[in-house]
């Protein structure tokens, strides 16, 4: 989800843009001689065809995957209970400011709590598979208000013996819409450096025991 002042940019540019949608169909219709008033109403129909594609890019539902494998040289058990553990993301992300509310062991299905990324950015969480230590699954979706529609995220881990250790399985799928598919893409790389660092976090602690 993304944070109130990028929400804040991104209104700022669209509006922007509507208004040079406006201005290009305007402007050349009044260099053709058009009459100002048909000349307006030409770059009112090009923002509002505009504006209505954009709102379908909001209301649209689109889906994005998202999938990595990591080893960690530690004992299959240690690495589920911790990983699992919610707690431990305020240690490993730097993203992550707050688990708050946790109602129960996070390895038994139907424990939920509140993961906090940002002042206005909030997830409620919730258990949906635990098979210690073999499978677990959480539901994450965003706490909105208002009109906005919430994203949520259902993460998969699995967790297979090997011989150095444990090869850790994490697959996202992520319901959002069209907007916040391209959100996503347009992070990738920072995403993705976010990613690595907390994943060298959580192997550095996890393998010292």
């Amino acid at each position: 989800m993304l944070s109130a002042a990028m929400r804040r940019a991104i209104a700022a540019l669209l509006f922007g843009f509507l208004a040079i949608v406006f201005s290009v169909p305007y402007v050349v219709a009044t260099a053709m001689g058009w009459p100002p008033l048909k000349a307006a109403d030409a770059g009112l129909l090009a923002a509002l065809v505009t504006a209505l594609l954009m709102l379908a890019a909001v209301l649209v539902p689109a889906t994005v995957t998202i999938e990595e494998t990591l080893t960690v040289a530690a004992p299959r058990e240690v690495v589920y209970r911790t990983t699992t553990d919610p707690r431990s993301l305020t240690r490993w992300s730097p993203a992550v400011m707050a688990v708050r509310d946790l109602t129960g062991d996070p390895a038994v299905i139907g424990t939920r709590w509140h993961t906090q990324y940002a002042p206005s950015i909030t997830y409620a969480v919730e258990v949906l598979a635990a098979e210690p230590p073999v499978r677990h699954v959480i539901r994450s979706r965003t706490v909105t208000s208002g009109l906005r529609r919430p994203t949520t995220t259902v993460s998969e881990r699995t967790y297979r013996e090997i011989p150095n250790g444990t090869e850790v399985h994490v697959r996202q799928v992520v319901h959002t819409q069209l907007v916040g598919r391209v959100a996503l893409r347009l992070q990738g790389a920072s995403r993705e450096r976010q990613r690595q660092w907390s994943n060298a976090r959580m192997r550095a602690e996890l393998e010292a025991g």
